[in-house]
């Protein structure tokens, strides 16, 4: 992951990220897809012996290589071989940037002062695609245990922030992600940070909280940015959350992105 990352000019970090954003999968299901597929087509076209093409492809044994390979193809790799059986292709990825505009973006870019948040922060690992699991179940935890409603009483507001820190570069394996709130008290028992004034890509995403919100995050890396000329700085990354329904088809969520030319 770090010499591919290196080769995308990018930390693994933002390379998964954006890669998940970009494709649907992880960079690890794209790999393992892509293995089970590449082994299927060898299986039946020669006459390799199934634990050769495990070995080839990665599998430690032909027990760990028949379980992921059923569960693909629906059958053993001995049934498969022997009876000659369909499988399945996963083709070789191509990601093309298309500069579509055909549906508009609501955005606005905001230059804001310096200020501070605070909340509860959760390391959350980047390998085999964790992250995308493991944000969701902190927002489901925080929620149910009443820990965002404790953290909330200390402002007079219902707005809530999910923040992703920027990460060590020479790290980047894991990251901390912060639910929190705006406010301009150091709150004990919580972590707070300070982010200085800076310019900021705002985009507002109607509907309710879920598959709009990753649609949005996409189109900003692969539509948004390509066409402005914009790069994101090294700063925290914003998701704001305002009082309401989120199941709303009306609720409106926000995505600050820090940016500069």
């Amino acid at each position: 992951m770090e010499d591919i990352s290196k080769i995308a000019m990018s930390s693994p970090y933002h390379y998964q990220r954006m890669f998940y954003l970009l494709t649907g999968f992880t960079v690890y299901e794209y790999i393992r897809n892509r293995r089970l597929s590449k082994a299927a087509s060898e299986l039946i076209t020669t006459d390799t012996k199934v634990i050769d093409i495990a070995l080839k492809y990665g599998y430690e044994s032909s027990e760990a290589f028949s379980r992921a390979f059923k569960k693909m193809h629906g059958a053993t790799p001995t049934n498969i071989k022997k009876n000659k059986l369909s499988i399945k292709a996963f083709p070789k990825l191509v990601i093309q940037i298309k500069l579509k505009g055909d549906v508009p973006m609501d955005y606005r870019i905001e230059k804001k002062p310096a200020f501070s948040f605070s909340g509860i922060t959760r390391t959350i690992c980047t390998e085999k695609g964790a992250n995308f699991i493991d944000i969701p179940k902190f927002w489901q935890e925080v929620i149910q245990d009443g820990s965002l409603d404790k953290l909330r009483k200390n402002v007079n507001s219902d707005m809530c922030i999910g923040a992703c820190m920027p990460m060590d570069p020479k790290v980047d394996k894991e990251f901390d992600y912060v639910i929190g709130i705006f406010t301009d008290d150091e709150l004990e028992g919580y972590s707070n940070f300070n982010v200085p004034s800076i310019d900021w890509a705002i985009f507002e995403v109607k509907g309710p909280v879920g598959e709009k919100l990753q649609e949005t995050w996409k189109r900003i890396f692969s539509e948004w940015f390509p066409a402005t000329g914009f790069a994101h700085d090294n700063l925290p990354e914003l998701e704001v959350y305002y009082g309401g329904d989120t199941n709303s088809p009306d609720y409106i969520t926000e995505i600050w992105i820090p940016i500069i030319k």
